[in-house]
């Protein structure tokens, strides 16, 4: 009888902790922000955003109808993907369906943009993806700038190639942010870049807001203390989620959606940001 109750109870306890796993890993978690900025036109008044980032071909649900759902609630302007879609240690072409489900359906919602990660840097299947994009209208931006128009009114948004692109030649990323920034000729900038540990580098070249991923949330959050680790930034990161403010620059953090080296992640549910924009008067 003793052996029947520890077996039960050991049945019990494996069943709780997987349905656990399960909630941390899969259900989703929606976060809206709002931004206000003196530099943006008027007539982005109300733009919404949704910021997609660090899917590592995670499924969610049947051709991601969890996350589309997610996406399509939130009605946005334009979707931002802030890198590593792929996984460079379990994802092939012919294991690309996440992927492309969630792409096929997303550009049928709004404007797609996308910006590469580290995992993209070092796959060998990122030309492969980058065409799968492509063909589907995604704008694919490369250390690269388009403009976003309403009624005559301008803003800009830049994509910043992961600094993985580079192994032997660092300096090169923080020159492509500072000639991408160059460029810019509108009052409101929105800069894509993977990798929120250069928040300092951003504000320093002018960036209004920038969407970042890759921090994973710091994959374990421990209440009053925080997120546990981050990669690039080490233990207690400082750039794990939500919104940051720093001499003019507004950075937006994603705890992203999938896991990479770290199977599983604890009070850090996967999220979609979804940012609207607001102009805010400038005060004497």
């Amino acid at each position: 009888m003793k052996k029947k109750t520890y077996t039960v109870a050991g049945a019990a306890f494996t069943a709780a902790a997987l349905a656990l796993s399960y909630h941390e890993n899969r259900c989703l978690d929606v976060c809206h922000l709002r931004v206000r900025s003196a530099k943006l036109p008027a007539s982005f008044a109300g733009f919404r955003i949704v910021q997609l980032s660090d899917l590592h071909t995670t499924r969610f649900g049947y051709h991601q109808k969890h996350l589309l759902r997610k996406i399509r609630m939130s009605a946005p302007d334009i979707i931002v993907i802030t890198g590593d879609l792929i996984d460079r240690r379990r994802t092939a072409k012919n294991t690309m369906q996440p992927v492309v489900q969630l792409i096929k359906q997303a550009v049928t919602v709004a404007p797609v943009y996308y910006v590469p990660g580290n995992h993209e840097a070092v796959s060998p299947i990122y030309p492969h993806l980058k065409q799968v994009l492509l063909d589907y209208g995604v704008q694919v931006l490369e250390n690269s700038k388009l403009e976003l128009s309403r009624k005559e009114e301008s803003i800009s948004i830049l994509g910043l190639k992961d600094k993985k692109f580079y192994p032997y030649a660092s300096d090169r990323y923080f020159m492509n942010l500072h000639n991408l920034m160059q460029t810019v000729d509108t009052s409101f900038s929105i800069l894509l870049s993977h990798r929120p540990e250069h928040f300092a580098d951003y504000a320093k070249e002018g960036v209004s807001l920038a969407f970042c991923g890759h921090a994973h949330g710091g994959q374990i959050v421990v209440p009053k203390l925080g997120a546990l680790y981050a990669p690039d930034q080490g233990i207690f990161p400082s750039y794990t989620d939500g919104i940051y403010e720093h001499k003019g620059c507004t950075m937006v953090v994603s705890r992203g959606l999938g896991n990479s080296r770290a199977p599983q992640r604890i009070n850090n549910r996967p999220q979609v940001m979804v940012v609207t924009l607001f102009p805010e008067e400038i005060r004497n």
